[in-house]
């Protein structure tokens, strides 16, 4: 009976590979790098990915998520080096001043805050910000030239 409710927690995670597509960006950033990482939204890949880039050198982390079901999988993960938080999506996320080498957003896009608002809110907070799921049609858009992984 246990595996059983272990599974119906996950019922509305994505376990398909494709939802892995950004890791060859975030794993470059974060070699290039060697401050704090904030992930808005965690995920099946992207936290654990994450987490064991970090662990090496301790490496700050924060995760913050809002849905109970990738939240209670992300609270596996956490640390005195990797902080994970709930998240109420109404307030904004981290007010203040920190900066962070890598910003990697992943979280829901429905309102109130989408990723591309997100991305704005920490674009002079951030070395980087890495973006998954952008869009429906993302597959498709050109990178410009100079981009990381030419």
């Amino acid at each position: 009976m246990k595996n059983k409710d272990n599974r119906a927690k996950y019922q509305h995670t994505n376990f398909e590979m494709e939802t892995s597509t950004h890791f060859p960006m975030l794993i470059k950033t974060v070699q290039m790098t060697d401050g704090p990482i904030l992930e808005i939204g965690s995920g099946i890949f992207s936290t654990p990915l994450l987490h064991w880039l970090c662990h090496p050198t301790k490496r700050k982390l924060y995760t913050i998520e809002h849905y109970d079901h990738y939240l209670d999988f992300a609270k596996r993960f956490q640390t005195d080096w990797h902080e994970v938080v709930a998240h109420d999506p109404y307030l904004p996320i981290l007010p203040g001043e920190m900066k962070f080498s890598v910003v990697f957003i992943d979280h829901s896009p429905k309102k109130p805050r989408t990723r591309g608002d997100d991305a704005l809110a920490f674009k002079d907070r951030a070395d980087y910000i890495v973006l998954h799921d952008a869009g429906p049609d993302s597959e498709n858009i050109e990178r410009p030239s100079g981009a990381i992984l030419d």
